[in-house]
Parts: C-alpha cells; structure tokens; sequence
C-alpha cells in the first residue's frame, strides 16, 4: 500500500505540474471578451453560436438562460472558472500535506473515525482524511453534475452533515455528466475552430480558446489522480490500522471502567486482574483436556497404523461390512447394525465393545446420494448441486470448527441461508450495517455459530475473524487478489491455528474454465494480497503489483476465448 501510495503521489504531481503550466498559458478570458465585442457586431455568426449552444443536449437549458446577452454569457463561464480555480487551490494546497507514511496517531484516529469506519462499529470523532474530503467533493462539483440519486446509500442520514467527509463521497448521486459550463465552453471553442477562415482575428480567438480547453483537461486529469492519491492514502491508513490490530497484545488492567469503554470486539485485549484466577482454571481445565484427547488420537493412530481389523470384517458379527462400516471416536470399526444395536442397549450411547470407551460414531462410506452428498451426511431438502456441496462440507467439518462463506452473489448468499436454516445448521449472515456488531460478535464468542456468510465485497474490509479455521468459495473468481483478501480475514498474523479453504467448481461449467485459467495467475494474485514466498521474499516488485492489480480488472481476448471455448468449438463443429 505503501508503494501504491508512493506511485499515486508521482503521478499526482505530474499532473499538478502540467496543470500549473497551462494554468500560466491560459491565464485570462481575454479571448473570451473580444468574441463578445465580436458577436454583438455580426448578428449572423451571434445566431449561429446561439443556436448551437441552446441546441445542445447537456447545456441547452442553461445555456438559454444565458444567451440573452453574451455579456451574461462571459459573467457565467468568468465566475464558474474562478470557483473551480479556487477550489483546486484548496485541495492541492491539502494533498500536499500528506505524508508518504502516516503517524501512529493518524492511524489511531482513522481507525476510530465514526465516518469512514462506521461499518465496523466506530464512534470516534472524524479524522483528518475525512474533514478533506469535502475539498475533493468541492472541487469534482466544479466539472460534473449528476442524473440520478443512487438506490443504496451507505452511511445513515445522521452523519449527513454539511461536512460529511469520506461519508458525503457515498451518497452521491449516479450517471455523472459534465456541468452545463463546462460543455458551454467546449461548444464555443469547437465553433471558434470551425470559423478560422474567416479571417486572422478569428484564428487567433481560437488559438487562445484552445489553451483555456487544454486547462480544463488537464484540471480534470489532476482531479482524477488526486482521487487515486486520496484512495492510495485512505487504503494505507485501513492498513496500518489492521496491522496494528493484528499485532496488539493482551495487557493487565485494574480498572474495569477501561475495559468497559473498549468497543466488546476489543475488550478482549485487556484483562482484568480480577479475571486471572478464573481464567486460569478455564486454562489449565482446557489443557487438560487436550492432553486427554491427545492421548485418545495418539492411541487411535496405532491402532489403525497396525491395520485395525480386516478390511471387510466387523469384529461383533464376523460379516463382511460392504460399503459401509461405523468408525467410533477410538479408532475401532464395525457394521452399522451392530453400532446401532449397541447405542440401543445403552440408551442411546454407544460403548465400544473392544476398548469399553464411551464416543461417537462416523459412517464411513463410499455410497452417493442421488443429490450427489455422500451417504453419511444426508442434506436435507432440494437446493441444487453446490448448495448440497457446501451444506455438506459445513456438516463434514470438525466439532467446535468455524467457516466463513464467501460468494459474490446475494441470491447465492440467500439459498445458503436457507439450505443451513433446513439442515440445523446455525449461522450469522452480513448483508449490511444494521446488525454487524451483533452477527460478528455472536459468531466470534457463541460455539454454536458454526458459519458466516459474507459477500466477497466484505472480503478486503479490515475484518479480523480468526475465530473461523474454514474458507468456503462458492464460485472462482478471475480476481484473484479479491478471493486472497477474503482469505485474509482468517489466515493472518493473529491465527494460531491451520487455515483450510474450500472451492466449489462445477464440472463443464465457465467455473472450470475460470478455475483452469487461474492456475498460472495465482502466485502473482498471491503477491498483489500482500503475500510472500517461503524465503521471505515478495513474488511481485511494487509497480508490477500496481499493473497487475489494474490489469485484473479487465478480460483479454485470449481469456475471452479460454472462457468461451466448448461454445466456440460448437459452433465450428456446426459449420
């Protein structure tokens, strides 16, 4: 981030820089003037220009309004120039100002900003980034208007304030088009260039108005790159800030009004000293019991590295076993019938007839339902293929295991829910503000939240969820940054424990052809997410993560092809 930021401030300032040089090109509306003197005298070439502004799609309506005289015209173009002028003095003059690295207590007070945190839970006042953003609303409003209001808007009308910062950015309105001014300007420079022979004084009008139309090409290339920087700047802060939260360590404390007023998904960094002797016994209880069920695997892997019993033999009955045969917690196997019979004569419990163990029982198969999960994980109900593939994974998983589910489609996200609401399966699902903290902190401290399902689009927001060991992705993506990202939410610094991931691709499908495709990108996917090789060392060199990152937005024709090519081959075959 810290490179991209870097990259963004170097394009940033040649832009400033070709800015400035044709800010001091095309330094007055001189020429502006002396067309108004020009137009009041030729009353065909002032009807001519009139005509083509009012006709105009984008400034026709204001630009009627103005032309009822071309001194009101020169008023407006004068006036909505000095104001975009002014206003990108006021964000550059800010931009500026930023640091290539942020310090601490910058990071501290985004992290806690109220505004653009306020989808993790934050109530803190408003941090610096945000208060600066307002400059970069000011300024676009100098160039674009817009056509209509957005369906969703992101933050709650109570931060809707005349400064609302990063906040104000997300409840613009959508399909922006360039303001009335700016397109009154163009029109006048392009009839200027259609009227040069007519004579030297035209020719030169033109040539002035053209430095006046380079500058307000360049301004809008500098508004573009300052957004880029402000992005790079914003992402950096999101980042320190995570890294800050990943390497935090527990600390003593003697005053529960200091835990108390930590947001609850924090509290956990602070402990109590009125909470060690608790914790302590809660600690050497676990250890106990780890070591218990150590002793229990270890006994169990001898067993089965001596080869148990024979293959297709229960030790109760001598039959053959078959497809089927029920393996207990203990390592010992036997038929299916003489399990059940046994958790019948001890009222439900089952008690190996070998070791005399208390445990539980797992069916071992290798029979298919027609539904396609296996025998010994029968999900109930008719979802669809990946459906009962995922259901059956999250019902496969260890006792105590958590996962998070990730697809990019909320249809997708919804069927989930449903097939795990039928098969008893309880989870927390993120599809908004409203209940984050609650859902989040329910999955984090509550053993029986076994999933969470999340949009891929949560994937790269700060979120730590190392409570989870499991990673489901419904489908593959072609942006592999955005799926290592996802990732991240678990395998990460503070994770103690082995991180499984899960992908669900259907055969014969544009998934395969998707997850084919992958294969030769994913180490560089892996270096954009900030990933490294086992000697330590990044796959990708800084600019090369910038390119890659853009170049993953956009489909080449060869993977096109790759994509398409059953339905390609089809229609050759046909010809």
């Amino acid at each position: 981030r810290a490179a991209l930021q870097r990259s963004s401030q170097v394009a940033f300032n040649e832009a400033r820089t070709a800015t400035e040089q044709a800010m001091q090109e095309a330094s007055s509306l001189d020429w502006l003037e002396r067309l108004c003197r020009h137009l009041e005298r030729d009353t065909a070439r002032s009807s001519s220009l009139r005509e083509r502004l009012i006709s105009d799609e984008k400034a026709g309506a204001e630009a009627s309004r103005r032309c009822g005289s071309w001194t009101s015209m020169l008023d407006w173009i004068a006036s909505e120039r000095e104001r975009r002028i002014v206003a990108r003095r006021q964000l550059v003059d800010e931009i500026v100002t930023l640091p290539q690295m942020p310090s601490e207590a910058e990071v501290a007070e985004s992290g806690s900003c109220g505004y653009c945190r306020q989808d993790w839970g934050k109530t803190g006042p408003k941090c610096k980034h945000c208060k600066r953003e307002a400059l970069y609303s000011a300024y676009e409003a100098t160039f674009f208007n817009y056509r209509r209001q957005r369906k969703v808007e992101i933050s709650s009308a109570a931060f809707l304030d005349g400064d609302a910062g990063a906040a104000a950015a997300n409840q613009t309105e959508a399909f922006r088009d360039p303001l009335p001014v700016v397109e009154a300007t163009r029109l006048i420079v392009r009839w200027l260039g259609s009227q040069t022979g007519a004579g030297s004084a035209w020719a030169a009008l033109f040539e002035e108005a053209s430095k006046e139309l380079e500058l307000m090409t360049q301004m809008a290339r500098e508004l573009q790159r300052s957004r880029a920087l402000w992005s790079a700047h914003f992402d950096l802060l999101s980042q320190l800030d995570e890294l800050a939260s990943a390497t935090s360590t527990m600390r003593l404390t003697d005053s529960p009004e200091e835990k108390a007023a930590l947001p609850e998904v924090e509290q956990h960094v602070l402990v109590g000293t009125w909470e060690l002797d608790e914790r302590r016994a809660v600690y050497v209880a676990e250890y106990a019991n780890a070591q218990t069920e150590l002793r229990l695997a270890q006994a169990q892997l001898r067993f089965l590295s001596q080869g148990g019993h024979a293959e297709n033999d229960c030790p109760i009955c001598m039959l053959a076993v078959g497809s089927e045969r029920m393996v207990s917690s203990c390592g010992h196997s036997l038929c299916a019938a003489c399990a059940e019979s046994i958790s019948r004569r001890h009222a439900g419990r089952f008690v190996c007839p070998e070791c005399k163990r208390v445990g539980t029982l797992s069916l071992v198969t290798a029979l298919q339902w027609v539904d396609g999960s296996s025998a010994g994980t029968a999900v109930k109900g008719n979802f669809g293929t990946k459906v009962t593939a995922v259901v059956e994974t999250v019902l496969g998983l260890p006792d105590n295991d958590k996962c998070l589910v990730f697809s990019q489609w909320d249809e997708m996200l919804t069927l989930l829910s449903q097939a795990f609401e039928h098969n008893g399966i309880v989870h927390g699902r993120i599809s908004g503000k409203a209940r984050l903290e609650a859902t989040l902190s329910a999955f984090k401290t509550e053993p029986s939240v076994r999933a969470l399902l999340l949009p891929l689009s949560w994937g790269a927001n700060g979120l730590n969820l190392v409570e989870a060991t499991h990673v489901l992705l419904v489908e593959p993506l072609l942006n592999g940054a955005v799926e290592a990202q996802a990732i991240g939410r678990v395998h990460r610094i503070s994770q103690l424990r082995p991180t499984t991931v899960h992908r669900f691709v259907v055969r014969n499908t544009v998934e395969e052809a998707i997850h084919r495709m992958r294969g030769p990108t994913h180490s560089r996917d892996r270096a954009i997410s900030g990933e490294v090789d086992d000697d330590g060392s990044a796959e990708l060199s800084p600019n090369a993560k910038q390119k890659h990152a853009e170049e993953s937005n956009r489909l080449t024709w060869q993977q096109v092809r790759v994509l398409f090519q059953n339905e390609i081959d089809l229609l050759s075959d046909e010809k």
